[in-house]
């Protein structure tokens, strides 16, 4: 017997019969041997706990866990004793990222919880560990607990971080459960009150029960402002609420809103000083609503500012509707004589084409592809329905570069060369780029066009910026282009002729960027028609997080991955997202002279980088993207020699890859790179944009896999897989906001999953409202969840459908 076990023996035997003096004195002796197993330093840890050494307890602890013990044996004391001794925020960083706790939901939550309260961030981690608890909860209820902690500690950042429908939304996922929830009744209402949806508390019966395990406190909270939206208040029942104390904090300070909810209903006068208090709490939907009711139409402005905050409140919509129309009287007009067909990217994101038609005046608005579908053009074969031939086409206007709305030009102007083609400037030098990679991609026979058709296409595109004409027959389009903030070039386009307007968004966003600023449309701008992308409308994002926010957390990532010496991958579209992400990169190490890492840019990233090199030089203070020692890879592998570069290069460590394509599509330079990436722990894949669920990384993000198919090959997950969402598509509270400040007559959804419903583990209830649910039931006009094929005509102010085939 060793000398360790020996004196381990001694010390058990002594402690079992009470003889803790004498036990203490083998514990400490056998702290101080080399040669300890795990049973040993379990003992150790259990003994310095007890008599109250808690620095001792977290060396035991972190030595156990490096020699692979249990982390519910070891990580719960550590994190005590790291309380006790008043410990360093890295040591408890050291555990979470050495460990592998962030697939133990129970033990991570606890590290994180404490981060957090010592001021650290902590959000990229929540929504990594909520990935892995909705997974296990989804397999089995035994897992419940825990779920509802983690959903509750994300609600809390989400609100801390004011990001209030993000927020609801994770509250949803509670309120709706299928399961006994009377447990967390008081934290569930106070977070209801906090975020204004009480009105899901006396509306929803499961809810209504609920409220029966509430402690006094809030029962009595629960019962005045139920009185109210019932408008069954009594002057003298308010005045005994306004004398009540509340003691938690959200209580406290949705307090006075409800007292001046509760002024306005009895009838009591408002005074100045309380008018403007309620101001002072603009990022609460009760406050904005009081204001409205308080001011009417002069709240306008005030809701459409905050109006992001609140957009998936349907009360909120209809409110803002109102005002809107009531700040923009307008005649209704004619729609009779218009048809809107939707050709493709209807109810998909692919293959957008749309055909306006007013009168006998007809224009194409975008043409893609739908790659990775068996034939990649859009359906025209509703034109012959329509009787419309591609000579009265009047012209074909491409909205951006993306091959989804302008790879398909090409060939139609193969087919019918004498079509006008518009776009801007950026649009068609990007064209170029991304369509010579598409033919080096695919079988000529594939896509529909050769080489010299392609170069004959970019020839012909008329180049074109704010306001022009487009000539139709006896009359004229006016076209009037607004950058649509999506990428370099992209354009929103607005349509007018005899006397009808028609906006078509293309693809958007209201967020600035680092290479685009957001759309920004003029405040007075009314249009008939409004077909409207919708990419975001049904599937819950951190979208509504602001965009330094996501920025933050990118480079965060980044860097967490350089410190443990490892790689990480950033799978990104060839166009706009690689190129936000390297400006990234260089702002936040704007004082480095050379980036503290390696950067490589590989696929088709470096001569797309190029041609926004070429635009974006003319701003003052930029500088070109491949500043700072961010660098091409394949200059490193020109003769082919990809595995071998590759294999020295992420060898080293410490290399940030950014590759297209942006899902890992198999062949593609991302995909190879993930081979290489996949299996090591130090290493890390970071998405950063949509993913079909069709893709390799869709798979591997949402799958929770142990392995992964790459380019029919089966690799082992062992790195870490997150995604930061730099969403270059508005968000579905900026498609709602947008919607409505257009006041159209009739709204056409394109461009997404429109009627797709976001269902939460274990849940009966709506957790995501979708856009097309928020707009159809709560706005005064149509709302069209627009389908390929189809065909939309008007009758008497209604829409009226058809399919081509009948």
């Amino acid at each position: 017997m060793s000398r360790s076990e020996e004196l381990f023996h001694k010390a058990v035997f002594l402690e079992n019969r009470h003889r803790f003096a004498e036990a203490a004195f083998y514990y400490e002796e056998l702290a101080k041997e080399e040669h300890v197993t795990l049973d040993m330093l379990y003992a150790l840890m259990k003994y310095f706990h007890r008599i109250g050494n808690f620095q001792k307890v977290l060396q035991v602890a972190k030595e156990a866990l490096e020699k692979g013990g249990e982390l519910e044996k070891f990580v719960p004391p550590f994190i005590e004793a790291w309380e006790q001794v008043d410990g360093k925020t890295e040591e408890l960083w050291h555990i979470y990222d050495q460990f592998g706790v962030r697939r133990q939901p129970r033990i991570c939550l606890p590290i994180l919880q404490h981060l957090w309260k010592q001021g650290e961030h902590v959000y990229l981690e929540a929504t990594q560990l909520y990935e892995v608890t909705e997974q296990l909860f989804a397999e089995s209820v035994e897992y419940q607990d825990i779920y509802m902690d983690v959903v509750l500690f994300l609600v809390v950042l989400e609100m801390e971080a004011g990001n209030f429908p993000q927020a609801r939304f994770h509250l949803r996922k509670l309120l709706f459960l299928q399961l006994d929830v009377s447990e967390k009744a008081n934290e569930l209402f106070v977070c209801s009150v906090k975020l204004d949806l009480l009105e899901e508390w006396w509306e929803n019966e499961a809810l209504r029960n609920l409220a029966l395990c509430l402690c006094e406190e809030n029962w009595s909270f629960f019962l005045t402002v139920q009185k109210m939206y019932q408008r069954k208040i009594t002057k003298e029942e308010l005045r005994q609420f306004c004398r009540q104390t509340f003691v938690h904090p959200f209580l406290a300070e949705k307090q006075f809103l409800y007292i001046i909810y509760g002024k306005l209903i009895v009838g009591e006068a408002i005074s100045l000083q309380e008018a403007e208090k309620v101001k002072q709490f603009r990022g609460h939907w009760l406050a904005v609503k009081l204001a409205v009711m308080m001011n009417g139409l002069d709240s306008y402005d005030l809701l459409r500012h905050h109006f992001t905050h609140y957009a998936d409140l349907e009360e909120a919509v209809r409110i803002f509707h109102r005002l809107e129309k009531a700040r923009a009287v307008r005649r209704k007009p004619l729609l009779d004589q218009v048809r809107v067909t939707v050709l493709g990217g209807g109810e998909k994101i692919g293959g957008s084409s749309i055909l306006v038609s007013v009168e006998d005046h007809h224009i194409l608005l975008d043409a893609g592809f739908h790659l990775g579908e068996g034939n990649v053009l859009p359906d025209y074969t509703p034109l012959d329905r329509l009787n419309v031939k591609w000579e009265d086409i009047d012209a074909l206007i491409i909205t951006h570069a993306h091959m989804d709305h302008s790879a398909a030009a090409p060939y139609l102007y193969r087919k019918y060369p004498n079509i006008p083609i518009y776009a801007t400037e950026e649009t068609k030098q990007l064209m170029g780029v991304m369509l010579a990679d598409l033919l080096k991609q695919h079988d000529k026979e594939e896509i529909g066009f050769f080489e010299a058709d392609l170069q004959a296409a970019l020839e012909h595109i008329e180049c074109a910026c704010n306001t022009f004409t487009i000539p139709s027959k006896d009359d004229e389009w006016k076209v009037t282009f607004y950058r649509a903030g999506h990428i370099l070039g992209a354009v929103a386009v607005c349509l007018e002729i005899k006397g009808v307007s028609i906006f078509y968004t293309g693809d958007f966003s209201i967020t600035d960027q680092k290479t685009v600023k957001g759309m920004v449309l003029p405040p007075d701008l009314h249009v008939d028609i409004l077909i409207t992308e919708n990419t975001y409308g049904s599937l819950p994002t951190n979208a509504c997080m602001s965009r330094k926010e996501q920025e933050k957390l990118l480079v965060k990532q980044i860097v967490k991955v350089m410190d443990r010496g490892g790689n990480i991958l950033i799978p990104a579209f060839a166009l706009g997202r690689a190129q936000e992400i390297m400006l990234i990169l260089h702002e936040y190490f704007r004082h480095h002279r050379f980036l503290p890492f390696f950067v490589y840019v590989d696929g088709l990233v470096a001569e797309v980088s190029q041609v926004y090199d070429f635009y974006l030089s003319h701003n003052s203070g930029y500088s070109s993207l491949f500043d700072k020692g961010i660098r091409e890879a394949r200059s490193f592998y020109r003769n082919g020699k990809f595995d071998e570069f590759a294999q020295r290069m992420l060898n080293q460590g410490k290399n940030c890859i950014i590759a297209s394509s942006g899902m890992l599509m198999d062949g593609s330079v991302s995909s190879r790179y993930a081979e290489k990436i996949v299996a090591d722990a130090k290493n890390a894949i970071a998405f950063s944009g949509y993913l079909d669920e069709e893709s390799p990384g869709h798979s591997l993000l949402h799958g929770q896999m142990d392995t992964v198919r790459l380019n029919e090959r089966l690799y082992p997950v062992k790195a870490e897989i997150c995604s930061i969402r730099l969403s270059a598509h508005a968000s579905r509270e900026e498609i709602i906001k947008t919607a409505i400040s257009l006041n159209p007559s009739v709204i056409f959804l394109v461009h997404g999953e429109h009627e797709q419903q976001y269902r939460a583990p274990r849940s009966n209830g709506v957790v995501y409202p979708t856009v097309f649910s928020l707009l159809k039931n709560n706005l005064a006009v149509p709302v069209v969840a627009a389908k390929n094929g189809t065909i939309y005509t008007f009758s008497k102010g209604e829409v009226v459908e058809w399919r081509h085939n009948g």
